[in-house]
């Protein structure tokens, strides 16, 4: 198993460096670039560095479970992660906050607590992300 561990700059196995000796530069090497969305802005710009990237949606609409879902099962297939905090319209007719976690094709949903404080943000992560396309699935969300 100490053979698969990688080396750290100085050469030595991961598993035999204290913690405190691990390169803090390393620590925080940015590795998935991200591109901030909201219908306030039209200027994100996509990076195309790396292996995946990640697109940031704000101002998410208050829908109903159905339309999430729905929303969810028609994102490009190179969507291959998502995540966020959503406000789904409930059996009440209240909104309620709900987290959302999107991987291999399928979307889970599950309330959290109604004083959370989180404000409705959705991540989506993938290799090659469209920015364009994936602007006009946010926007049939939106405009629902």
């Amino acid at each position: 198993m100490r053979s698969k561990i990688s080396k750290t700059p100085g050469g030595q196995n991961l598993a035999d460096v204290p913690a405190a000796d691990f390169p803090i530069d390393r620590l925080f090497e940015k590795r998935i670039h991200s591109v901030l969305q909201s219908r306030a802005s039209d200027s994100a710009t996509a990076h195309r560095h790396g292996t995946l990237q990640a697109i940031r949606l704000t101002d998410i609409p208050i829908v109903t479970k159905k339309e999430l879902l729905a929303w969810c099962r028609h994102l490009p297939a190179h969507v291959v992660r998502g995540k966020g905090v959503v406000s789904l319209i409930g059996s009440s007719g209240a909104a309620a906050p709900y987290s959302l976690q999107l991987s291999g094709g399928k979307a889970v949903v599950s309330p959290l607590p109604a004083d959370c404080g989180k404000e409705p943000v959705i991540i989506l992560i993938g290799p090659s992300l469209d920015r364009q396309e994936i602007r006009e699935f946010y926007e049939k969300l939106i405009h629902q």
